[in-house]
């Protein structure tokens, strides 16, 4: 009994976008279109340094603004 698996290649990279928290004014990056509701608050998840075990952090939608 062999099991396989199969790797899809994957062709479209996610794209990064670079927010500033309005507090502190550190800079994260996130990715576009994931949030979640927690009592009514969205939190984006936001990274600090772009790695491969990096864990997100979900910070407030409303604290954080693009930075172009």
């Amino acid at each position: 009994m062999y099991t396989y698996y199969i790797m899809k290649k994957v062709t479209k990279k996610p794209q990064l976008i670079k927010v500033r928290n309005r507090v502190d004014k550190e800079v994260y990056w996130t990715f576009p279109g994931e949030t979640r509701d927690i009592d009514g608050v969205t939190f984006i998840p936001v990274i600090k340094n772009v790695g491969i075990r990096e864990t997100p952090l979900w910070m407030r939608k409303d604290t954080m603004e693009q930075v172009k």
